[in-house]
């Protein structure tokens, strides 16, 4: 199970570097409204995964983690706002932190379920959500990034 959630975090990480570099390329060609628009979806949908995976990967850490999740949501918000148009920083910022949090929050859910009320699982049960939400995130990830790859384009 930690394969395949770290694999899908490579391959999250991978899929964000390639749609980074192509707005890099592309930077200006965009208008302020695009630009938002752009900032503050990539750093949401991206950091929301990242956060996932990452709880995912080390539950026993998890105050670590929210830390470090909260500097990468922050910074890559940033970081992309930047790159886009400057009034994109301040979206981009909340945006990849909110997105970060909602991540780890989401994990936290997936391991410990009695926090919302919801009946306890089992180890076998467990892992089946853990595949399964891991995979339904990695899906939302690629088809919003291709989306905002095809928005290039177009």
């Amino acid at each position: 199970m930690e394969h395949y959630v770290l694999g899908s975090l490579l391959f999250t990480l991978l899929l964000g570097l390639l749609l980074f570099r192509k707005m890099f390329q592309s930077r200006k060609l965009f208008s302020d409204r695009f630009g938002m628009i752009v900032a503050t979806t990539y750093s949401g949908v991206f950091n929301f995964s990242i956060g996932m995976h990452l709880y995912l990967l080390l539950p026993d850490y998890a105050e670590f983690i929210s830390c470090v999740v909260v500097v990468i949501g922050g910074g890559s918000g940033v970081i992309i706002g930047s790159i886009v148009k400057f009034h994109s920083v301040l979206a981009g910022f909340f945006h990849g932190t909110v997105g970060a949090l909602m991540g780890m929050m989401l994990g936290v859910v997936v391991y410990n379920p009695s926090l919302c009320r919801l009946p306890a699982v089992n180890e076998a049960m467990l892992n089946q959500s853990i595949i399964v939400l891991s995979s339904f995130i990695s899906f939302l990830t690629v088809s919003t990034l291709g989306l905002l790859y095809y928005s290039f384009k177009v």
